[in-house]
């Protein structure tokens, strides 16, 4: 879990995005129960199932403020995970189905757990896999569609959730299983009009199949159409309950046209007003329908000694995790350590660790870390962000535009990427590229005031007076408090000669804050434009009384000056 540490990623303008590598393992010692009809030579997805594994994730509360909460993901997670352990109904061994729900259900960990670390360093190729994901789920102005983790954030959702797309490529390459059952519950949020900008990209809701390519072996649930949305955990329920006749062992095809039934009636004629669900499966099944209670023929008797790695090294790092979130870094960092300990090749350990040293202030002891995660994992855009902020820190500029650029390749969607490399391209006085990259940024995220805000003061640099209004209008609206936005708007006003309405915008911000002093020195600009001489004098003073020691006081004190003497 990412708590705190994900606060102060956001202040250092770090992202996340999780590209697990592949690693070989060594197929695990196994206890025959049974070995009749077994045929480790046969291609057939009809071959007997070896083993089941399974990844269970709900998500009812985030992060994130906009983000609904108190939605029964959890609990039909929780259920599910019921079903699928219960010997008498999904015959899953419990060792064998990790579950996670709400803080532990971070995009990292969720993409750790699916990844080599876990799922796809155990499960084999004559093993069944299922994973169920019960969460929010919109669409989004690139036209795609987004499943939330528990760390979701408003302001960078294409690096903080999970794309399903994404997904769907990695579970394809990851798992050498071929015989792998995908469950979405997708409750779509709303969050803070999150439609405002995909609208005019998309019409989903939901998970749209169609546009989902699978593998061999794979078959994907979904709880509504693309054009409805799901609410609350009703396609879950009467798919358990389905999966559970016949002592289990219902094919899937029969437990999904059951489920699909009881769930368009029930939304369509007990619900008021009526919220029709029609759950959708798509397959690239060839062979006898699978029946996911079916019992394995082996039992697990030990697991590889790396897999067995992650597992201790996991819990140090959610209790690291805890720490942080809790502001209590020092404790954090031990367990940060623990982890690293148990597990060296644990990259988001080793990640977090030099956040928090870097938090701390630690610059050159968090860089070792840092650069160790991205040796860990190169394709890593968290990994790579978070290594440009220490080399800047310490020094290193060249380097650290380098990782940037490195980072904006991998995901060129994150906004916290785009805001920091347009930010160094205007410390450079690449206004153009600046232009370029925070364009996209509001491109991708039309409802951010802060990308309006950085946008519009960009534009104003290069002379676009009329699009840096429009922006910094724009960001006002979206966040009235933001004061850096009224200012611009008020620098754009006065550049523009209108004078009232500059004094206005700037008076906007002294109604929340009285001792802004950028506030009562533009202000003096705006009043001496006007020819209010004794709103000017009264603005510089108090921008004296309140930054003394600000590099434009002695303009200040000689436009103060100037001005006694004339009224005299």
């Amino acid at each position: 879990m990412r708590s705190a540490v994900s606060l102060a990623v956001a202040t250092l303008l770090l992202a996340s995005v999780c590209a697990a590598s592949a690693a070989e393992t060594t197929r695990p010692s196994v206890e025959f129960t049974k070995v009749q009809d077994l045929n480790p030579t046969s291609t057939s997805v009809n071959r007997p199932i070896k083993q089941k594994w399974a990844v269970v994730v709900g998500i009812s509360n985030f992060q994130d403020r906009h983000f609904s909460s108190n939605v029964p993901n959890s609990k039909a997670a929780r259920d599910f995970y019921s079903y699928l352990v219960d010997q008498k109904a999904g015959r899953f061994a419990p060792d064998h189905v990790k579950l996670l729900t709400n803080e532990t259900a971070t995009q990292r960990n969720i993409l750790n757990t699916l990844g080599p670390h876990w799922l796809s360093g155990l499960a084999q190729k004559d093993d069944l896999v299922v994973v169920y994901l019960a969460s929010d789920g919109f669409p989004t102005t690139d036209g795609g569609t987004y499943i939330a983790a528990y760390d979701v954030a408003m302001d960078n959702l294409y690096g903080t959730c999970l794309s399903v797309k994404d997904l769907m490529q990695s579970l394809r390459k990851q798992i050498a299983a071929d015989r792998v059952v995908l469950v979405l519950q997708s409750n779509y949020s709303g969050a803070a009009d999150l439609t405002a900008g995909a609208k005019s990209f998309s019409k989903s809701y939901n998970m749209d199949l169609s546009q989902v390519m699978l593998g061999k072996g794979f078959v994907i649930l979904s709880s509504s159409k693309p054009d409805q949305i799901s609410i609350g955990d009703t396609f879950t329920q009467n798919l358990i309950t389905a999966l559970r006749a016949d002592g289990g062992l219902i094919p899937l095809q029969s437990a999904f046209k059951k489920a699909s039934e009881q769930t368009e009636y029930e939304t369509t004629y007990k619900m008021n007003p009526p919220r029709p669900q029609s759950p959708v499966l798509k397959s690239e099944w060839t062979g006898t329908d699978i029946v996911l209670g079916t019992p394995p023929l082996e039992r697990i008797s030990n697991v590889p000694a790396d897999v067995e790695h992650f597992l201790g090294a996991e819990s140090h790092y959610l209790k690291a995790s805890r720490f942080a979130g809790a502001g209590d870094l020092d404790n954090a960092i031990i367990e940060y350590k623990l982890a690293i300990v148990a597990d060296p090749t644990y990259a988001d350990a080793v990640s977090d660790y030099g956040v928090a040293l870097g938090l701390k202030g630690q610059w050159k002891e968090a860089l070792v870390q840092l650069q160790r995660a991205v040796e860990l994992q190169p394709n890593d855009v968290l990994f790579r962000t978070n290594l440009a902020r220490a080399l800047d820190q310490t020094g290193d500029k060249g380097e650290c535009v380098k990782q940037l650029e490195y980072a904006y390749q991998l995901n060129p969607k994150d906004s916290a990427v785009l805001k920091a490399l347009s930010g160094k391209a205007v410390g450079m006085g690449d206004y153009t590229t600046a232009v370029r990259l925070l364009s996209e940024a509001v491109q991708l995220y039309p409802n951010s005031a802060s990308l309006h805000d950085r946008l519009s003061y960009v534009d104003t640099m290069i002379g676009d007076l009329d699009n840096g209004l429009k922006h910094a209008q724009k960001a006002t609206e979206l966040d009235p408090a933001l004061t850096s936005a009224w200012l611009n708007k008020g620098s754009i006003h006065l550049a523009q000669q209108n004078v009232i309405d500059a004094m206005e915008s700037y008076r906007t911000v002294l109604k929340k804050d009285p001792k802004n002093a950028d506030a009562w020195f533009l202000l003096s600009q705006a009043t001496e434009k006007k020819g209010d001489m004794e709103a000017t004098r009264e603005a510089l003073s108090n921008f004296l009384s309140i930054a003394p020691a600000d590099g434009r006081a002695q303009e200040a004190r000689k436009r103060l000056m100037d001005l006694t003497t004339q009224s005299q």
